[in-house]
Parts: C-alpha cells; sequence; structure tokens
C-alpha cells in the first residue's frame, strides 16, 4: 500500500515540471514531510473542455465514489490495486475519464518485524527526482447541497519490483515521462491501452534506509523525518 508521502515542492516548480497549462489553487499547501490520507495534496490532471489542458489543484486524498450518500470523514479508499482497477466499481469508469498524477518527492513504508514490530522505511530515487504517482480521482456531489463538490482521489499500486520488496510487498505505481503522457491523455480510452503503465518501476536508482519512530504518528511532521534510524 501507499499510506504517507512527502511533497515538498511548489506550485512553480510542479508546473515546470508536469508542464501544466492551468493553477488552480486558492493558496500553496504548505511542504510537508509525512502526508496522509484525509488530507488536501496535489493533483495534476487533464480538464477536458473548453479544450484538453493540463491542470495543478489539490483534493482530498482518500477516494469517496459518487454513488455514496455521505462523504464520512474517514480515509476513503486510498489506495487502488493495479490488478483490480479495471473491474471493481469504485475505480472502473475513473480508469477511463479520470486519471490523474500525485507528485512526491519520497515515500514511507513499513517493514513488519518480530513480535509485531514495524520499522519505517524513507524510499526515494536516488538524486531526488520527482516521483509521479499513478492516481485517480473523483467528484462527489453532496445530495442535500448538489452544488457543493468534493473532489477526491486514490493512489494506485501495484506489486513491488525486487529492490522495495525487502520493505513490502506492494510500492505505489511511479509513472515515467513517457507513461505519464499517455496517462494524462483524454483521448486514450481503452483500459488495454493503460494497464500496461500500472507495472512496478524498474529496480535500479533507489535508496532505501530505515528512519526513526517518529514517523509513525501523522502528528510529526518536519525534515527531520528523513534522517536515518540511529545504529
Amino acid at each position: 500500500m501507499c499510506g504517507r508521502y512527502v511533497s515538498t515542492a511548489t506550485p512553480e516548480q510542479l508546473v515546470a515540471e508536469y508542464h501544466v497549462e492551468q493553477v488552480c489553487l486558492d493558496a500553496p499547501l504548505p511542504p510537508r514531510w509525512n502526508v496522509a490520507p484525509t488530507q488536501p495534496v496535489y493533483v495534476v490532471a487533464t480538464e477536458r473542455e473548453p479544450e484538453p489542458r493540463r491542470q495543478l489543484g489539490t483534493m482530498r486524498w482518500g477516494l469517496v465514489p459518487s454513488w455514496e450518500k455521505r462523504a464520512t470523514p474517514g480515509a476513503g479508499l486510498i489506495n487502488a490495486r493495479a490488478e483490480t482497477v479495471a473491474t471493481r466499481p469504485a475505480f472502473r469508469s475513473a480508469l477511463r475519464r479520470r486519471r490523474c498524477v500525485v507528485p512526491a518527492d519520497s515515500f514511507w513504508e513499513w517493514r513488519a518485524g518480530p513480535g509485531g514490530s514495524r520499522q519505517p522505511f524513507a524510499i526515494a530515487r536516488r538524486g531526488g527526482a520527482t516521483l509521479a504517482f499513478a492516481g485517480l480521482w473523483e467528484p462527489w456531489r453532496d445530495p442535500a447541497s448538489p452544488e457543493r463538490v468534493l473532489r477526491s482521489v486514490a493512489i494506485i499500486t501495484t506489486a513491488a519490483n525486487r529492490r522495495l520488496a525487502e520493505v513490502h510487498e506492494r510500492m505505489p505505481v511511479v509513472l515515467d515521462a513517457p507513461a505519464l503522457d499517455r496517462w494524462l491523455d483524454p483521448g486514450t480510452l481503452d483500459p488495454g491501452l493503460l494497464l500496461p503503465l500500472l507495472v512496478p518501476a524498474p529496480e535500479d536508482g533507489w535508496e532505501v534506509w530505515p528512519v526513526g519512530a517518529r514517523v509513525n504518528s501523522v502528528a510529526n511532521d518536519g525534515p527531520d523525518l528523513l534522517e536515518p534510524a540511529a545504529g
């Protein structure tokens, strides 16, 4: 799964990196080193009308399907499995028409240990390259106030590559530049052209290191969370 990550890039950096044509932000999000479900997150998606253009905005992490009667305060569907995304009702329509990218600096994962212990790890690209997580989004309208629209997002996961499987069996789908362009192309509607993109990232070029237990609590934030664990 992918349940926490780091996001410190500014809107200006994301606009340049993802070739964004329109920014839809009331205010920029602060740098965060412990992004968690239910929080607002940066999302890059393609607006279809009046003409296709890439937008940078924010959505709530934790997808709320459109048919839900209430947008509960819980996390919602934070992840979508690549293996079932084309068939699961909560995601199959979004796969065709509401794809997006969730930018991240790095992400956190926990390795199970003896006696129920869990060791947190930081996972990043060598050299600090940004990670483009494949995502799906959905609009939810409050039946009592149809003008109120909640846009929420789920991050797609797949089987971990051999390098990251040392920590956890799953990893987020990380798109390279060609895959990202196809993923955000609104003219691509055939799942048969999209599912081959949802594969583990190559094994080379990753940095993985154990960190301290402070990252376990979403109340903790700051660059010190990335410091290697003592010993």
